[in-house]
């Protein structure tokens, strides 16, 4: 706080006018220096929520491109899968055949000689 005196042959007055004056600028002074370090800080608060805002978004996009890897390459190998499953239904099917034309002839075999041996019992 401060004070000024004015002396007159040692009296001395207190100049409450001008130590009021000071009071105000000081507080004025004080109330800036606040309004400027919250703004500073709210400054710096909005700054770093902007910063993180971009982090996250970057993280998301980055995210989003290992999804769409990972759907490109479950999508390969079912087409991979459903193409061995193809492959072999159809050489399952191919081997059910062969079998069968073999089943057959034995069967067409088998018949003949029921018949060869009828005709000629001995």
């Amino acid at each position: 706080m401060a004070m000024m005196f004015h002396g007159n042959n040692g009296n001395l007055i207190f100049d409450y006018q001008t130590e009021e004056e000071e009071e105000n600028v000081a507080l004025d002074q004080a109330v800036n220096n606040l309004c400027t370090t919250t703004c500073e800080f709210l400054s710096y608060g909005a700054n770093q929520i902007t910063q993180m805002a971009k982090v996250k978004q970057h993280e998301m996009e980055q995210l989003d491109l290992i999804k769409e890897k990972i759907k490109k390459h479950m999508v390969k190998r079912e087409k991979e899968a459903v193409k061995n499953s193809n492959f072999i239904v159809n050489k399952y099917y191919a081997r059910k055949h062969e079998l069968q034309l073999q089943i057959d002839q034995l069967q067409n075999e088998n018949n003949r000689l029921i018949a060869s041996i009828i005709k000629n019992p001995e």
